[in-house]
């Protein structure tokens, strides 16, 4: 929200100690919720000398009637919400804690991944009558944390009208004039007149009876209150009313009735709030009597219960990792205080709990991540432990820096520290290539210096870039092409290439980034022309692309992605009176004509290669599947002729279809008819269209990736049935987090002529974009993968028989296989699951893709009524297309954060599932029993090895050694060290752990070579590879971009599909099979094999139809598509074989 504070994030502890900071009746002093500690806007810490002796420091006490912490025998429903409330035992404010939890309950926090809420300012303090509300949300689950802040109901002047002893003496002269024959009469103390008030309103919340009235005579009620407390009980909700006599009729005496309450909310505001308020502050009054007042009380006080514990149980902080007793200060420092505020956390964080504080802090607000680190090493200093030195060490050669550097570095480069907070980034990245420009060479290592420590500061890629003299982006490349560039104009390939020229011919030593740069455009704009000289360095004289660079200088057409009108183009061919100007001009015009006529021009028109698919922004991922379901067959044909396998809705004999035990509503089957017919115009493009690349539409990417209708309300899915099963998820459980979805990215420019008649996102409804790009981003491949096998079947009747002698669909023949886990203790009944894929987390680091299944279809222990039972699962119907999900992410405990797993894992061409399938050879199954024992024992020895090798950072136990002593003997002077044998035995213990790892090592190679013999001899269920998705870049935020490699067993090559770009694999083994680094070069996350006796018919990875130009009727061109899209302009999609029949012909 725009006016929204910005301060730093909170953890609850932080919370639970600035509610206490907060004081309505101080506005003076610092607001804690929205106001930063002083040092987050300064370059250094700075504490104020003067603290805020005028603000309470808060003991809050639970107010149990409006606390509710989601138990359902409170009377309450059990819901995503809870509240407690308390008030202040010194000043008697009040103050009340919500939080709303959204999602699953898995993903709300506390987590592995975060152990704590991390809570920010949602929107501005807003005012409610004297009310001051606080909203935050959590950075991780989003959950909502509202704080409500109420000053007293009752102020002092009320406590005197009721309890002044001037006021008391004269209610009683004035009871004693009404009644001077009544000896009872006494005369009230204060705290007996506050204890009745008490009762009434406890009798008003809680009513023993209705309609409760006091008598005016009640001389109790008139000693207390009297008629000077009219007025004030009037304002409580009292009535003055006749009291009716016992018959029911009107009597002449009135009374006082108490307030009336409605049913008790607590999530809602009512006359009972005041009540209740009114209630709690005249009990924290009493509790201020001596103990000699408080014993008149008819009953005695209960004591105040601590709102801590209450508010730790609301916002999930009641159990924390926390530091040792020793490092915790237990005299308040204000400034190590500073500290822990600026990182959300209190002073009995663990060292481990504040990495996670300073992680999502620079997350949620990069522009001050030197200030976090600025806290992050003062406790450090302070505390002095070796894990948070090492954190902030590691932190600083990762480039973080202190306030004090940055602001220098804003100096070096000629600004203010008062400029700072109004400066862009553009205005920096000119001052620094200005003084670039104009400085020594040998000043360049520390201008680029300055300028990263202000990028990282400020959470600057495109500071960062620059400072590294690197670039990422086609913005990036041009910014560094041409500093002046703002992205306003069009910047032409012609000009482009005269700006690398230039700087190349200032900069020879630049020649590789000049090239680097012009390679980022020519693959962002799909230009030859760049690709040419990016990879030459220049054009030979004539050539084909310079005679195309020509003819767009001279019809002065600066963007080449614009589309260019030839009639009009034509037109000016003929403008000029001068005839060698003509001739000039058409001969750009037939060179134009004849590269923009045949879009392939450059690369060759050919039938030869798949189509490739252009990317629309967040969907690289959703291309790599739909080239995969192109490539598969059967599936192809089934989408082509969907007429005969589409199930007709509107037949009066229509049954819903059953997914297993799980019924498809009819809404469901019509949204998914309407995608299988938006991927069969996709298809029939990809296999006529004479482009190298199409673009699939929005509402295709939207019907895939999860997304409702394209018009409509939303509409429900599937009918589940009361059947004693359910249908079992359609993939394994997958261990968070999930690989990531990738990150926006420019959407390509224009269509050409040849889109005529296509749906062109330039006309697509914005919100379809919106809502299919949202869907993408939370979703990865695998997870779209199972959504549009679900539409697929939920489109289709069963036309397939089973063995059971039912039917199934297409789909399902295809793509889903079945398992049974069976239970080893020989008493759990087996448990049978349908699967379309097999999970292999990376986290114990399989060798291969079968080691990887081993331990997928191997022992698992799980608990079940109170102890361990173990069970493995075996396959009972493999299918024809097996696919393999690979999670490639895990939680680093050190870092506070999810990392990439880099484990390299080697694809096998050929894998064999024998062991994985049920099977009635009682050799096989001993064979599996033994290889279960060996990996009991392999198990056991990866973890010695870990604890030979492992340490709390990045380098394994030896090389950490190596390091120390490599240190220690540099610094042997400066440390003076009194022990002369510290290097030698340095050393000598760095080889020491070398040799037994390599001891351990050579046992487990030994181990599992002797495993994977065991199954040598079952070679009977074969399976081939035919796909690998592939995901380069970080987890989290970071996002990454997909591509994916087909095989093509006719040809018996492979070839690789990114985005608009296909091209044959030259080299496999280097570009596929070989390691490479997750976030560098990619790595697979999907894999997919085929049963090697039906991959030449299931696996048809070409099929391009070149139309057969034949004379057709008017109807028949009249006709164009067909309704359901059958046809297109006269050309039916053939089948494969029909295909290859018709290329022959043309």
């Amino acid at each position: 929200m725009e006016n929204t504070p910005k301060t730093p994030g909170k953890t609850p502890p932080r919370i639970i100690s600035d509610l206490k900071l907060y004081d309505l009746a101080a506005p003076d002093s610092r607001n804690p919720f929205t106001q930063p500690p002083y040092s987050y806007d300064h370059d250094t810490f700075i504490v104020p000398k003067t603290p805020d002796v005028k603000r309470c420091n808060h003991r809050f006490s639970v107010k149990h009637n409006r606390t509710h912490l989601d138990d359902p025998e409170n009377g309450y429903p059990t819901r995503p919400i809870r509240k407690t409330a308390g008030i202040c035992q010194e000043c008697r404010c009040h103050v009340e804690i919500t939080l709303l939890t959204n999602g699953p309950i898995p993903e709300r926090c506390p987590t592995d991944i975060a152990p704590l809420h991390h809570f920010v300012l949602a929107g501005p303090m807003r005012e409610q009558g004297r009310q001051r509300i606080f909203t935050f949300v959590c950075t991780t689950c989003r959950a909502s944390l509202e704080l409500i802040y109420r000053p007293p109901r009752l102020d002092e002047p009320y406590f005197d009208l009721l309890t002044d002893p001037e006021n008391l003496r004269n209610r009683y002269e004035e009871a004693l004039r009404q009644d001077p024959e009544r000896r009872s009469i006494v005369m009230q103390s204060g705290i007996k007149v506050l204890d009745a008030l008490s009762s009434y309103l406890n009798e008003s919340l809680n009513p023993t009876r209705e309609d409760r009235i006091i008598p005016e005579e009640n001389k109790r009620f008139m000693t207390s209150f009297g008629k000077d407390c009219e007025s004030f009980l009037v304002w409580l909700g009292f009535r003055k009313v006749y009291i009716p006599n016992p018959d029911g009729s009107p009597s002449e005496n009135k009374g006082w009735q108490l307030p009336n309450t409605p049913s008790k909310d607590i999530f809602t505001d009512g006359p009972g709030v005041l009540l209740e308020d009114v209630q709690e502050e005249i009990t924290v009054r009493m509790r201020k009597y001596s103990e000699a007042e408080r014993r008149m009380l008819r009953n005695p006080l209960d004591p105040p219960h601590l709102l801590d514990l209450r508010v730790q149980n609301v916002l999930d902080s009641e159990v924390y990792t926390k530091a040792p007793t020793t490092l915790r200060s237990f005299k308040f420092d204000s400034e190590l205080d500073e500290y822990f505020a600026g990182l959300g956390a209190t002073q009995d964080f663990s060292d481990k709990l504040l990495k996670f504080c300073f992680n999502k802090q620079i997350e949620a607000d990069p522009d001050h991540s030197s200030y976090y680190f600025d806290c992050l090493k003062g406790i450090s200093e302070k505390r002095g432990t070796d894990d948070l030195n090492i954190i902030v060490g590691t932190l600083a050669s990762e480039g973080y820096v202190s306030q004090q550097d940055v602001v220098k570095a804003y100096r070096y480069l000629g600004f203010q520290q008062s400029e700072i907070p109004s400066l862009v980034d553009d205005q920096i990245l000119g001052s620094f290539n200005s003084r670039l420009e104009s400085s020594p060479r040998h000043q360049e290592s520390e201008l680029r210096d300055k300028l990263r420590m202000i990028g990282v500061s400020r959470g600057s890629p495109s500071l960062t870039s620059a400072a590294e003299n690197d670039f990422k982006t086609p913005q990036q490349a041009l910014k560094w092409l041409d500093p002046t560039f703002d992205g306003s104009v069009q910047i032409s390939d012609d000009s482009i290439i005269a700006l690398a020229a230039s700087k190349q011919s200032d900069r020879p030593e630049q020649t590789d980034l000049c090239r680097k740069a012009v390679e980022i455009l020519a693959q962002d704009r799909d230009s030859e022309f760049l690709r040419i000289w990016a990879r030459e360095g220049s054009y030979p004289e004539n050539s084909k692309e310079e005679q195309i660079a020509a003819a767009y200088r001279f019809f002065n057409i600066n963007d080449r992605t614009s589309t260019v009108d030839l009639d009009v183009l034509q037109f000016y061919t003929y403008e000029s009176e001068d005839p060698a100007r003509n001739e000039e001009a058409m001969r750009h015009y037939a060179v134009l004509s004849n590269h923009i006529l045949k879009p392939n021009a450059g690369k060759g028109e050919s039938w030869d290669t798949p189509v490739g698919l252009e990317n629309m922004g967040n969907t690289c991922y959703l291309n790599c599947l739909l080239q995969f379901l192109y490539a598969i067959r059967p599936l192809r044909e089934l989408i082509t002729d969907f007429d005969e396998y589409k199930l007709d809705t509107s037949d009066p004999s229509y049954v819903p279809k059953k997914l297993d035990t799980q019924v498809v509503s009819k809404n469901m089957t019509i949204l998914s008819q309407t995608f299988v017919k938006e991927l069969r115009l996709l298809f029939q493009e990809m296999a006529s269209d004479p482009r190298s690349s199409v673009r699939p539409t929005w509402d295709l990417a939207k019907l895939a990736l999860k997304g409702d209708p394209v018009s409509g309300p939303a509409m429900p899915l599937l009918e589940p049935q009361e059947e004693e099963e359910t249908r079992p998820p359609m993939k394994e459980p997958s261990p968070p987090p999930r690989p990531p979805p990738v990150p926006p990215r420019p959407i390509i420019g224009p269509m050409n002529k040849n889109d005529a008649g296509k749906t062109s996102i330039w006309n697509n409804d914005e919100s379809t974009r919106r809502e299919a790009e949202q869907a993408a981003q939370q979703q990865d491949v695998s997870e779209a993968m199972d959504e549009v096998l679900l539409k697929l079947q939920c489109a289709i009747k069963d036309t397939v028989p089973t063995s059971d002698g039912g039917m199934t669909d297409k789909v399902n023949e295809l793509f889903y296989g079945k398992c049974v886990w069976k239970f080893l203790d020989s008493k759990t009944e087996d448990n049978t699951e349908i699967f379309a894929s097999i999970n292999v987390s990376l986290i114990s680091k399989p060798k291969t893709i079968s080691a990887g299944l081993d331990q997928s279809f191997g022992i698992d222990e799980l608990e079940s009524e109170g102890k361990k039972v173990r069970r493995y699962r075996t396959i009972t119907k493999p299918p024809p297309i097996f696919q393999i999900h690979l999670h490639r992410q895990d939680y680093d405990h050190n870092r506070g954060d999810s990392v990439v797993l880099k484990h390299h894992i080697q694809l096998e061409e050929v894998i064999y599932l024998d062991r994985f399938i049920t099977s009635s050879n009682p050799e096989l199954h001993k064979v599996r029993e033994n290889s279960w024992e060996l990996d009991a024992r392999l198990a056991k020895m990866h973890a010695r090895r870990n604890q030979l090798l492992a340490t709390t950072i990045d380098m394994e136990k030896p090389e950490l050694l190596d390091a120390t002593w490599s240190f220690v003997s540099s610094q042997g002077d400066v440390l003076n060290t009194d022990d002369p044998t510290l290097v030698d035995d340095l050393r000598a213990e760095a080889e020491h752990v070398r040799l037994k790892a390599r001891a351990v090592s050579a046992r487990l190679d030994g181990l599992e070579t002797r495993r994977a013999a065991l199954f040598t001899p079952y070679t009977r269920h074969a399976y081939r590879l035919a796909a690998v998705f592939v995901h380069r870049g970080q987890g989290g935020a970071m996002g990454g971009h997909y591509w994916i490699y087909i095989y093509d067993f006719k040809v018996d090559k492979w070839r690789r599909y990114e985005d608009r770009e296909v091209r044959e694999v030259t080299d496999p083994q280097e570009e596929i099979f070989k390691e490479k680094d997750p976030e560098l070069q990619g790595a697979p996350y999907f894999v997919v094999y085929v049963r090697d006796e039906v991959k030449d018919e299931v696996v048809d990875a070409l099929c391009r139809i070149k139309p057969v130009e034949e004379e057709v009727d008017a109807d028949t061109q009249m006709g164009g598509m067909s309704e359901d899209g059958g046809n297109v302009n006269g050309l039916s999609l053939l089948k494969s074989s029909e295909a290859e029949e018709g290329a022959m012909k043309a």
